[in-house]
């Protein structure tokens, strides 16, 4: 038996500077899918590139940084074939991000199905037979190439398996997918796939640890259906967890998501919403009052003589740019004094293309205490 790690990532860009923000993993045992694992990654910066790939602060605001799921990721892939749809660019990505927590691995000898199909990945999965509806997103490319290479005649010799150190029997670290942003009509029970792998204990783990790991997969989405709750549930019996345990492990889920969400010194409006969400589907009640902690956008009044300055790539509900030069005319309309940098002494307030910018000035606003509004707060009131 041939052991694969399918991979697919998308990143702020190509260069070695450059950071994953979303990474999916298939891992198949020959031919069969045996797992499913996925999670976007903040990358600490602003993403210009947003465009292309369809991911933007919004989603990143709360995803795992890479150092926190950098052992997950080594568990699934090392000891296996590393395979991917232009395997070069994912390799590359994936060793800079080791290789910047001092991580030393080894990726082996890989396929590339690009290279072994001469196709890009839509039209060898038209020739193939293999329905791939959500294009440029990581789990469904990932998903898309295994399919690829079970159903193509590609060379599978000469292959060497990845090597990258990890610590066995650690929990799985919380994750989000692109699909915690979309409505509930949109998400699908599949995820199930990815909870009913933990009823393989591995040796060492708890029941608790399991039952978490196993939390933690049904909630990539921010979203239990009918049928994961069921499962948690027949899981937690099956492990014979108390509601004492349970509660504690739903509270322990809920405080390093709201952990995650201060990161940036606020809670925006939009991760308030989520708290929220989250509270009622696993039934335990945030720890702190996010109430008072979250931004409050209404509160900030574009007063003359405001200092104000303006970052990220801003666009209208049709999707057309609106132009940093747009804006601060009508900043000047309104009386505001538009100023390029943002510093303590000569800057009163900065608006944001996105309210989780991750831009060098809204990171300097929020460490500053500096108020931080969006684009949109901004045009509804002038």
């Amino acid at each position: 038996m041939t052991r694969f790690a399918v991979i697919d990532i998308e990143s702020t860009g190509f260069g070695k500077k450059d950071s994953i923000l979303e990474i999916g993993i298939v891992l198949l045992d020959d031919d069969e899918i045996v797992l499913e694992w996925e999670t976007l990654i903040n990358p600490n910066r602003d993403i210009s590139n947003s465009n292309i790939h369809g991911i933007g602060p919004k989603h990143l605001s709360t995803a795992p940084f890479f150092k926190d799921v950098s052992n997950d990721i080594a568990s699934l892939v090392s000891e296996r074939v590393l395979v991917a749809h232009n395997l070069p660019f994912d390799q590359r990505m994936l060793m800079n991000e080791f290789d910047k927590l001092k991580i030393e691995a080894d990726p082996g000898h890989g396929i590339c199905t690009y290279n072994a199909t001469k196709m890009k990945l839509e039209v060898a999965c038209e020739k193939y037979g293999i329905r791939n509806l959500e294009s440029h997103r990581a789990l469904a490319d990932a998903r898309a190439t295994a399919l690829l290479l079970a159903r193509a005649e590609i060379n599978k010799e000469n292959v060497k398996q990845a090597q990258i150190p990890y610590v066995a029997g650690k929990p799985f670290s919380r994750t989000i997918s692109r699909n915690a942003f979309e409505s509930a009509k949109q998400k699908s029970s599949s995820r199930i796939r990815r909870i009913m792998h933990t009823l393989d204990v591995p040796a060492g783990n708890s029941a608790q640890m399991s039952y978490m790991d196993a939390l933690t997969s049904a909630l990539s989405d921010l979203h239990l259906d009918a049928i994961e709750k069921e499962s948690l549930k027949e899981w937690a019996d099956y492990l014979g967890l108390t509601s004492s345990e349970i509660e504690n492990a739903h509270s322990e889920y809920l405080t390093n998501f709201i952990e995650a969400a201060k990161r940036d010194g606020i809670i925006t409006v939009d991760e308030s919403e989520q708290i929220r969400a989250l509270s009622h589907l696993l039934s335990v009640e945030p720890a702190s009052d996010i109430n008072q902690s979250s931004q409050s956008l209404s509160k900030v009044q574009l007063s003359k003589g405001l200092r104000v300055c303006f970052t990220g790539s801003a666009r209208d509900d049709k999707g057309n740019e609106i132009t940093r030069e747009s804006l601060e005319r009508l900043a000047i309309e309104r009386g505001l004094v538009p100023v390029d940098s943002v510093s303590k002494k000569s800057c009163d307030l900065v608006i944001a293309a996105d309210i989780n910018s991750m831009s060098s000035k809204a990171k300097k606003a929020k460490e500053w205490g500096i108020s931080l509004i969006s684009v949109g707060e901004f045009l509804d009131q002038i």
